[in-house]
């Protein structure tokens, strides 16, 4: 059946891609990495550090928000095509099948493949020759092979539970029992062809989650298919077709959940956009040292104020910069020290800064102006208040 090849080939593609992934690198980074020693997210070329986690709290809604719109619309397809646990029982069943039903066989393919997807899980936290290295060193007090072995223990119980999980401990099919509407996508069985129905239970053998859905459809269906086929290749011979169906309309993607949702995320799409087109390298901030006794003190008749200078540089290079301080009508054109700031660090300089009586007398505020050296189209300017003892 065309429906049971493609969905064949989207399993496979979603493997490829998974174990693929790691080795696939753009500006020397994969297309996707956590690294969490620099506090940096790689995705495709674009680096985003820690601190500027709006963007990976945003994307991580986005993402889940699209899961939950298909979901809504499609029901539990990602069961089906997807999820690790499916993969992974399907292929227990596919080397049972080409070793006589053998159990052994089929514990130890999951044993192997969560294994394999255990170390394609580091692999995206953690570079994959590393893991290696550290395997065949046997060095069990590495990072990295410390969450393998807890990815790998965690996983093969999840697997070796079969589809006891997804029927009792599964978040998402929790989630799907509130998200399923009349008019998602669902394996519906036809009644009013009852009286082709032969009783030879093939569509029940066949299903994954046990389900008869003669009795009527059921939340656990995942859409799967499986039924479909095993229908059909029954009733073929006395020239009828199958009596299962998948169950969609337009109004899967235009009924009130699905349009919400997508509203959500084409809201969120344009404030991450517009964010990211805003978005500087750099981070400065002009720091009052109101903490120490001496922020504020007169030295003679000179006004003197202290404070950090904290810059952050988010950059691959090291950056230097350096500070210039004005008045409204540039009665004073106060300039400081380079500070050099290495790449991917943050940094504070102390800066005293003097003030003349001819400016503390007329003036209450003061404009700070910060310069990068290389990237000399960056600058960043903020008023802050003169502060008199």
């Amino acid at each position: 059946m065309r429906f049971i090849r493609f969905r064949n080939i989207i399993t496979t593609l979603t493997v490829l891609i998974f174990f693929v992934a790691p080795y696939i690198k753009i500006n020397n980074y994969p297309i996707l990495f956590l690294d969490f020693p620099n506090l940096k997210l790689h995705f495709f070329g674009i680096s985003v550090w820690f601190t500027d986690g709006i963007f990976i709290a945003l994307g991580l809604i986005i993402i889940i928000l699209v899961f939950l719109w298909v979901s809504v619309a499609l029901g539990r397809v990602f069961c089906a095509f997807s999820c690790p646990q499916t993969i992974t029982i399907n292929l227990k069943n596919w080397v049972k099948k080409h070793t006589r039903n053998n159990p052994i066989a089929g514990t130890l393919a999951i044993l192997i493949g969560t294994a394999l997807g255990s170390f394609g899980i580091v692999s995206y936290f953690s570079a994959p020759i590393d893991i290696l290295q550290n395997i065949i060193n046997l060095d069990l007090q590495a990072n990295n092979i410390k969450g393998l072995i807890v990815v790998y223990a965690m996983i093969t119980a999840i697997a070796l539970t079969d589809r006891r999980f997804c029927k009792t401990a599964c978040p998402y099919a929790k989630f799907m029992l509130v998200l399923q509407t009349p008019h998602t996508m669902t394996t519906t069985y036809q009644f009013n062809r009852d009286v082709d129905c032969i009783r030879c239970s093939k569509c029940v053998y066949a299903c994954p989650m046990d389900i008869d859905l003669k009795e009527g459809n059921s939340p656990d269906c995942i859409n799967c298919g499986n039924c479909i086929v095993a229908c059909k290749n029954i009733l073929i011979r006395i020239k009828k077709p199958t009596l299962f169906h998948f169950s969609i309309s337009r109004k899967s993607f235009t009924q009130l959940p699905s349009i919400a949702l997508l509203t959500v995320i084409l809201a969120l799409t344009s404030v991450i956009i517009t964010l990211a087109l805003t978005w500087t390298p750099f981070k400065v901030d002009y720091l009052p040292s109101i903490r120490n006794a001496d922020f504020s003190y007169y030295d003679g008749d000179i006004l003197v104020n202290n404070y950090r200078i904290s810059i952050e540089n988010k950059r691959d290079s090291d950056e230097s910069f350096y500070l210039i301080v004005r008045t409204p009508l540039d009665d004073i054109n106060i300039q400081s020290p380079v500070y050099m700031v290495p790449a991917g660090s943050i940094a504070l300089f102390p800066f005293e800064l003097r003030i003349p009586p001819s400016v503390y007398r007329h003036y209450s505020k003061v404009t700070f102006t910060t310069y990068a050296i290389k990237t000399k189209e960056y600058t960043h300017e903020q008023t802050k208040n003169i502060f008199i003892p």
